[in-house]
């Protein structure tokens, strides 16, 4: 196992060093031909081509009578077109939903698939023994002539999507406006479907039929946690389809009996397992602490806006306020106001002594401005939208903690009111003379 593991790492075998090379060609095209199928929510098309090569390869063989990689590969990309042709039919053409013509045809083809290699073995041609890699991949099995013909592909692949990666992201993103300016809209969704198919192709021994989608779906799936830049994206999931790659080469390397692709789908199941979790702005944890920093902000805006009006009531600004008197506005438990004693420390809004606090100057502007956004959305609620004064009151107490300074212009120019307009109460309640 050492010993593997060392020729491994240190590329001493001449075909391992192919079979490496080839397995980067494959992660960087899987990566970018991936991306832009994912963004275009077409992802799933690529399982069913996938699955739809089969018969293609079944039937070279059985006219060639060898496993010549570039016959099998014309058959290959032939049978995914009829399924891609036959996927449009049905779609376009019938009463068939989108989701049930991609089942169809993707368990038709490869239920005729596996039929064809099952005749395969009970015939007497002698170069049949390895067709089952092209099912479940092997990368270690694969030949010179594998990667001269695959490598070439990928490399095809992403000389393509570099020439055409402007119109190719416009397709992506704005498929309407790419049709307005006179983009050839339709000779590129052929160029896309074909680069899908090569790639697929080019991939099919090194991880096989079953679970070659994988390897254009999880890579841009995971890598879409990390960043909301295509440029970035697709470096990302190229990344992740190259280490998935050469892990399960590894694996099949180091395990001959344990095929390519199941292992290469393991590794991208842990890092899009790794990126749900621990990535920086949308994975698990770092939403959770989000979130977290959302509650206790909106814990903070509530005390300083219940103080304020506890100050307003009493028409003094430096006096203490003892707790209870705050508590006959709104209640806070005695677990929030510990937390917001630890919060207040760390800033000068809020003195607190003992059960007494008093309002700062920056606290005292900061409870002012959401007290008034608050009164400015019940006066919204109830002129603009029409809903009853007593209603009012509960959706302005979440919408108070979102009106941003942008919102909040838009709504004063709605309501006719002045920049510095001022509630001086709230609208459900009766209005002091």
């Amino acid at each position: 196992m050492l010993e593997d593991f060392q020729n491994f790492i240190l590329l001493k075998e001449a075909n391992l060093r192919y079979v490496i090379l080839s397995i980067i060609l494959l992660g960087a095209s899987s990566g970018l031909v991936g991306t832009f199928s994912f963004l275009r929510k077409k992802a799933l098309v690529g399982e069913t081509i996938a699955h739809s090569m089969l018969p293609g390869i079944a039937l070279a063989f059985l006219l060639s009578g060898v496993k010549d990689p570039f016959y099998l590969l014309i058959g290959a990309v032939i049978s995914a077109w009829l399924s891609i042709l036959a996927l449009d039919y049905l779609t376009n053409h019938t009463k068939v939903k989108p989701d049930a013509a991609l089942a169809i045809i993707l368990t038709v083809f490869f239920g005729l698939g596996m039929m064809l290699m099952v005749s395969i073995q009970h015939t007497d041609i002698l170069d049949k023994s390895g067709l089952d890699h092209y099912i479940f991949g092997k990368a270690a099995a694969m030949t010179k002539g594998d990667i001269k013909v695959f490598g070439s592909i990928g490399i095809l692949i992403l000389v393509i999507v570099l020439i055409l990666y402007k119109e190719f992201k416009l397709m992506s993103f704005n498929p309407e406006f790419a049709k307005v300016i006179g983009l050839p809209t339709k000779t590129l969704e052929f160029i896309l479907s074909t680069l899908t198919i090569l790639t697929i192709a080019t991939g099919i021994k090194a991880v096989g039929i079953i679970l070659m989608a994988a390897l254009l779906i999880i890579p841009p799936a995971a890598a879409r946690y990390w960043t909301d830049k295509l440029d970035k994206m697709i470096a990302i999931a190229v990344i992740f389809g190259v280490i998935s790659g050469i892990l399960g080469a590894f694996v099949s390397y180091t395990a001959p009996r344990m095929p390519t692709g199941p292992w290469t789908v393991l590794s991208l199941s842990l890092l899009i397992g790794l990126s749900i979790v621990f990535a920086p702005h949308k994975g698990i944890i770092a939403e959770s602490k989000k979130r977290r920093l959302q509650r206790d902000n909106i814990l903070r805006e509530n005390f300083l806006k219940s103080s304020y009006q506890l100050m307003e009531k009493s028409m003094e600004l430096d006096k203490f306020y003892n707790l209870k008197n705050l508590n006959t506005l709104r209640w806070f438990s005695h677990y929030e106001i510990n937390k917001l004693k630890g919060m207040f420390k760390r800033s000068d809004e809020v003195e607190f002594v003992g059960d007494n606090f008093r309002l700062n100057g920056s606290g005292i502007a900061n409870g002012k401005r959401i007290n008034r956004l608050h009164r400015l959305w019940e006066i919204y609620l109830s002129q603009r939208m029409n809903i009853k004064t007593e209603l009012v009151h509960k959706n302005a107490e979440t919408i108070e903690h979102l009106i941003t300074p942008e919102i909040e212009k838009q709504i004063l120019k709605e309501l006719e009111l002045c920049e510095n307009f001022n509630p001086t109460a709230e609208i459900h309640k009766p209005i002091q003379a």
